[in-house]
């Protein structure tokens, strides 16, 4: 089983916890949920000009908030 503590932001007091059976599925909805906030960004910098690099470094960034455990039932 996968354990997956996603915050929204490094302070995040309240994350969001998420346990999995299969990786896959953990692997699915960890790439799902930053595509998801990457669209949203995506939208955002249609306004505000923003460069491949810096599309990345944000990708990443938002990579770095997922905690991932492999966790064995109780």
């Amino acid at each position: 089983m996968w354990k997956v503590t996603y915050a929204s932001d490094s302070l995040d007091p309240n994350p969001t916890i998420k346990i999995f059976e299969f990786h896959h599925e953990m692997e699915d909805w960890v790439q799902n949920s930053v595509a998801k906030t990457m669209q949203g960004l995506h939208r955002i910098s249609k306004n505000v000009y923003r460069s491949q690099k810096e599309m990345i470094e944000l990708e990443e960034i938002e990579f770095s908030l997922f905690k991932i455990e492999k966790v064995y039932p109780s």
